[in-house]
């Protein structure tokens, strides 16, 4: 379904822009996007690669074990299926411990598996929860968009870091505050 999207909306960016009588900026967009795409993932893939080894140095001297432990009694409360099932709070606690580092990558087994622990029939206030909290995405250092704002010439990538707390406070906040108020107590 996706191809066809992207199919679709290149077919008709081409045509309108053939329509307009823009061509040379069509080509000009057919002929650099890919080489600008290669070079951007080769910029980006160094960061991504340095923060997932970082990770594993992380999970390896027991860190992401101890901001897992942390977290376990705030996502209790968060997350009640989690209180009974100490698996699942493993997961999600991993899960949102790898996020919270700014690895998103290394975050997805856990997430995944967290997701499937708690989907059973109808969505619960415990997979809403994980869910905005997931997408939330706290992080200390959202490496991915730092890469990002560093690859296209930023003189210092990180200073959006406040901007983006606060932005992820107040999201994820309204997201809990809106599962409490749209699913059911679960016990």
């Amino acid at each position: 379904m996706i191809g066809w999207i992207c199919f679709i909306l290149i077919v008709s960016a081409t045509i309108c822009g053939i329509v307009t009588g823009n061509t040379e900026a069509v080509s000009e967009a057919i002929l650099s996007t890919p080489a600008d795409t290669v070079t951007l993932i080769l910029k980006i893939g160094g960061s991504i690669c340095l923060f997932s080894g970082l990770m594993r140095v992380a999970e390896a001297s027991g860190l992401v074990g101890r901001i897992s432990r942390f977290l376990s009694r705030p996502v209790e409360r968060l997350i009640p299926k989690s209180r009974k099932n100490t698996e699942l709070l493993n997961s999600v606690t991993m899960n949102l411990a790898s996020n919270f580092l700014g690895l998103g990558n290394a975050a997805t087994p856990y997430g995944i598996k967290a997701a499937k622990g708690m989907a059973q029939g109808e969505i619960s206030r415990s997979l809403a929860a994980f869910l905005i909290l997931n997408t939330c995405s706290l992080q200390l250092i959202p490496s991915t968009i730092c890469a990002l704002r560093q690859s296209n010439g930023s003189k210092n990538a990180m200073d959006i870091l406040p901007a983006v707390w606060i932005v992820q406070f107040l999201s994820c906040t309204a997201g809990i505050l809106l599962t409490r108020i749209f699913f059911r107590r679960e016990k």
